[in-house]
């Protein structure tokens, strides 16, 4: 059995993606393949040579200043370039079109392109170099772990898959920069007379690949919020992984955010190899009776949502889906996400790894408030004020608070509406109300 790890793109969101790795080696998940695009074929290749030091080292000292000389400030450009499909691929592209389709994303990244075309190429000789000084030829051939990398052919735009044992010798380094080379950031990189750019423009996320080399299990660490390759979610043999959160810009190179999206990636693998738990929350792994007292609710909110729609839909769990990336629930994502909407609603740390107990106890203190009897006025209730009051003149956490409210002291819920609009809005009063001991809440 052989067992694959396959590391998108996304520039400076490697960060993410090194966290991620440096967790799965202190948790001893072994790996016989590993496939990369852009960035996560340089981080692959570290992993494939078992250089971890250097994995670290390079997302410890990376900035600005170790990727280009004299560049603009780029702190804010995103990829959408690479994850849309810019190039037509069976008319070909020219760079006229990547230009304006750029420019319209934002003036950051036309300026950007004056800057490029003026100058034949941006200089990411302090990246190059860099990488220079991390790759070991030999060690990366004569390790036990093959490694694979996706690339872009220029002009044609077909996709170039090499693993090591293909790659010339004297070129391993040249492909990964052919695979990073994100055009027009980083310039095209020529290898025997052949221009590459980056390997995202056809498959930022290698699964194919990794397939092709053998691979019997395959975990997959995806650096977008949306799935580059959703078909291969919710399969057998393949752990597939998205981050909770959006991850910036590609070339955010501000300390913060790197550290940021490492501590993101760390908790992201203790979490999906089952050492923590939780969604974009962390937690200690615990049994909690409100993890099936929760569930039975959102059920009982279903059914009450079916009957006054006549519909079959169960719009409660689509909403936990969404927020994770389709991949189907166990028992406790019910909780866990919800507990993410109020985590968020609140700014919750979301860096910590929490006991359960100390997360709701934070939830119960900022909730406290709304528990008061005469904390809204009498004239203030569900039926006499109608949803566009609620949502004129309470922000979400008081109207969070105000279903809360109306559930402690049982008043009569017309809910029809509020099921329309304040859906997550319920499912969070619901969960803290629940949590406060006060059972499943019936409406009426």
């Amino acid at each position: 059995m052989k067992r694959a790890i396959v590391l998108s793109g996304g520039g400076s969101k490697g960060a993410y993606e090194a966290g991620f790795l440096l967790a799965a080696k202190e948790l001893n998940q072994h790996f016989d393949i590993v496939t990369g695009t852009s960035i996560g074929a340089l981080n692959g290749a570290l992993v494939a040579m078992g250089d971890y030091e250097g994995l670290e080292y390079t997302w410890n000292i990376l900035d600005m200043d170790h990727v280009f000389n004299n560049a603009p400030d780029l702190t804010d450009l995103r990829d959408d370039f690479m994850t849309t499909s810019l190039f037509n691929k069976e008319e070909g592209s020219n760079l006229s079109e990547l230009k304006e389709s750029i420019a319209q994303q934002t003036s950051l990244a036309q300026s950007f392109l004056k800057h490029y075309f003026k100058n034949k190429g941006a200089d990411n000789t302090p990246f190059v170099e860099h990488c220079r000084g991390l790759m070991d030829e030999e060690r990366l051939l004569s390790s036990p772990i093959d490694f694979g990398i996706c690339t872009v052919q220029f002009p044609s735009m077909k996709a170039c898959y090499k693993t090591k044992s293909e790659m010339e010798k004297g070129h391993m380094l040249d492909y990964l920069l052919a695979s990073s080379a994100c055009f027009p950031v980083f310039p095209m990189t020529e290898i025997n007379g052949n221009k590459y750019i980056d390997g995202g423009f056809s498959d930022n996320l290698p699964i194919d690949l990794a397939l092709d080399m053998g691979a019997d299990e395959i975990v997959v660490v995806d650096m977008h919020l949306i799935p580059v390759h959703p078909q291969y979610i919710n399969r057998p043999s393949i752990l597939y992984s998205c981050p909770p959160v959006d991850l910036g810009g590609f070339m955010d190179f501000n300390k913060d955010a790197l550290e940021r999206n490492k501590r993101l990636g760390y908790l992201m693998a203790y979490k999906l190899f089952g050492n923590y738990e939780g969604n974009q929350y962390t937690f200690l792994p615990s049994n909690q009776t409100v993890f099936h007292d929760y569930y039975k609710q959102l059920l009982m909110m279903e059914k009450e949502m079916r009957g006054f729609f006549n519909s079959n839909s169960s719009e409660l769990t689509s909403l936990l889906l969404e927020a994770n990336h389709q991949i189907i629930l166990n028992l406790k994502d019910y909780t866990y996400i919800t507990l993410d909407f109020i985590g968020e609603l609140m700014g919750f740390d979301d860096l910590k790894v929490y006991a359960f107990e100390e997360y709701k106890n934070m939830i119960l203190n900022a909730f406290e408030k709304y528990m008061e009897k005469d904390y809204f006025p009498q004239e203030l209730s569900l039926t006499k004020v109608n949803l566009s009051f609620l949502q004129n003149h309470l922000n979400r956490e008081s109207i969070v608070g105000f279903f809360l409210h109306q559930m402690k002291y049982k008043e009569t819920m017309d809910m029809k509406s509020y099921y329309t609009f304040c859906k997550k809005e319920l499912m969070m009063a619901s969960l803290i109300y629940i949590l406060m001991g006060g059972g499943s809440n019936e409406h009426h």
